[in-house]
């Protein structure tokens, strides 16, 4: 790759892209197959009408990036930094997301299935009206996350940080009940030992 080019209505599969540097690079209308992008350098990347399927994007530095109308499957992105991102439609199934940082991003109509996200960064985040299915979000950050509206179904939220940017979320009762610790501790509750 190399910086401001565009890609456009191309598949590629087993591509070996790990380390690339590149800024300002668009990819149009792409199907990705096991493309192997870790650790790779791609400052301002823009995706449009673009999947991806069991790609590795492992410890991937995309900040400022835009995403629109992109689909992840089965894609490793532990490590992935989207912070300052933007984006509208974009699913994340299946992927293994642990330590992603989604800071300061917006995602628009974001949905996130079946994902491991363990100690995800959402702090600042603008995933309002997300969805959060199935996912295990343990020690997450939220602090600052804007979620108003976002659905959390069936997730794993044990150990979050920031749990009061729930406020105005939906999720099953049995999901309330596991983060009672976590607000507890936001709320300054000190819990009685039983005698």
């Amino acid at each position: 790759m190399e910086p401001h080019v565009r890609y456009e209505d191309e598949r590629w599969e087993a591509v070996d892209l790990a380390g690339v540097q590149a800024e300002g690079v668009e990819l149009r209308d792409m199907e990705l197959a096991k493309v192997e992008l870790t650790g790779a350098r791609l400052r301002g990347w823009s995706l449009r009408d673009t999947r991806l399927r069991e790609c590795s994007l492992a410890n991937v530095e995309a900040p400022y990036s835009e995403w629109n109308a992109v689909e992840l499957h089965g894609c490793r992105l532990t490590g992935l930094d989207l912070r300052d991102a933007t984006g509208r439609h974009v699913l994340f199934a299946d992927c293994r997301a642990d330590l992603v940082s989604f800071r300061s991003a917006r995602l628009e109509g974001a949905v996130f299935r079946d994902c491991v996200m363990t100690g995800a960064d959402l702090a600042g985040a603008d995933l309002r009206g997300a969805r959060f299915e199935r996912c295990d979000l343990t020690e997450a950050e939220l602090r600052d996350a804007r979620l108003a509206g976002a659905v959390f179904d069936g997730c794993r939220l044990e150990a979050i940080r920031g749990a009061l940017s729930l406020r105005g979320t939906r999720m099953r009762w049995d999901d309330v009940v596991e983060l009672a610790p976590a607000f507890a501790g936001e709320l300054g509750i000190e819990l009685i030992a039983d005698e």
